[in-house]
């Protein structure tokens, strides 16, 4: 468990498994069940993908951690890198790096998919490493994380289980509109997190967005202008997607039902103020993934073993939240403990033990 820990921080496996991987897993389902994939035709590409994805996330994260040392020495900000010898650093970065292109010498080939994961990895680099280091300047950073973060890995996947290449013949809308949410989605995401670490980056006097423009105008420029146009955008994308599927009335009300409960899963666990944040956040990376996985079970039994690995493996979500607070509190705390005291604590139900045992 110790060294799972370590491993854990070194890779900050945090920051981008509960929150980065899990929309890009809900795209892949968006393209299982557009195209009606059998689990037998996937499973390879899908594990193969999914392993890739861990490479390229880890080799980014130890990248920019590896380039940070100095200035979060600084900033007094802790580096799990910094402990590590030069040997080691460079290491578990090579090894990241392979952990990350070579599952493509098995993937589908696919040139679209490959390019952009190349692009990625380009971007991983110019925006940490000197000389260029993107980071260093207010606009292009934004812009870069929310490209590496979301907007290409998103593409990766909608492009590598693409298998009818006469789909985005027809579907280049949909594929624009996902483009612009997961931009969006990279912006809002990267200027929050600055937000956070203003302090940290004050200290250093990094030329961050936030600190150029304060942590108030920061907010505004998120909740007047970003979030609108994302909440617009993801109308747009949840219209075009219901054009393609053609849901049935019995799936647009699981659809509303589902929507229902989860918005009161993510109420129980944020403030009031940071609602639509997480809501939008939450709604790439729990509520479409779990809706798409049930939508996917209800045509084969196999899709079933995926909802219950992806609840698994996703625990931090609200809506796994919500289903271990029902079971735990109301399902047993209320009904089995409940029972097992009428049953076997009661005095009355003793007695009448007594009585048939005689």
């Amino acid at each position: 468990m110790i060294f799972i820990s370590k491993i854990s921080k070194l890779y900050r496996l945090s920051d981008w498994w509960t929150y980065i991987l899990p929309p890009v897993l809900g795209l892949v389902y968006i393209q299982v069940l557009i195209y009606a994939l059998k689990p037998e035709k996937i499973y390879i590409d899908f594990l193969l993908f999914i392993f890739s994805f861990i490479g390229t996330a880890s080799f980014g994260f130890l990248l920019n951690d590896t380039t940070d040392i100095n200035e979060d020495f600084q900033a007094g900000k802790r580096n799990h890198v910094a402990n590590l010898s030069v040997p080691k650093r460079y290491l578990l970065l090579c090894l990241s790096f392979i952990i990350s292109g070579l599952p493509w010498l098995f993937i589908t080939y696919n040139p679209a998919a490959l390019s952009f994961l190349v692009l990625q990895v380009l971007l991983l680099i110019i925006y940490s490493v000197p000389p260029v280091r993107l980071k260093r300047f207010k606009y292009p950073a934004v812009f870069t994380d929310a490209f590496y973060s979301s907007v290409l890995p998103s593409l990766i996947a909608l492009f590598l289980f693409a298998y009818n290449n006469n789909y985005y013949n027809v579907h280049w809308l949909f594929l624009l509109i996902i483009s612009l949410c997961m931009l969006l989605k990279g912006v809002r995401n990267i200027i929050v997190h600055q937000i956070e670490d203003f302090n940290n980056d004050v200290r250093i006097n990094a030329k961050t967005l936030v600190v150029s423009n304060g942590i108030i105008r920061s907010q505004g420029f998120i909740y007047r202008i970003i979030l609108p146009l994302e909440l617009l955008s993801l109308l747009g994308f949840i219209v075009s997607l219901a054009s393609i599927i053609d849901l049935k009335t019995s799936y647009i009300i699981l659809f509303l039902c589902l929507l229902l409960v989860y918005a009161y899963s993510i109420k129980r666990i944020t403030t009031q103020y940071k609602f639509a944040h997480y809501f939008i956040n939450d709604f790439y990376g729990d509520f479409l993934p779990v809706f798409i996985l049930i939508l996917l079970g209800l045509g084969s039994n196999y899709f079933l073993i995926f909802l219950a690995f992806h609840f698994l493996i996703f625990r931090k979500k609200p809506l796994f939240l919500l289903f271990s607070y029902l079971v735990n509190h109301f399902l047993y705390h209320r009904i089995i403990v409940w029972l097992y005291y009428k049953m076997f604590c009661n005095q009355y139900v003793q007695k009448l033990f007594k009585k048939s045992i005689r």
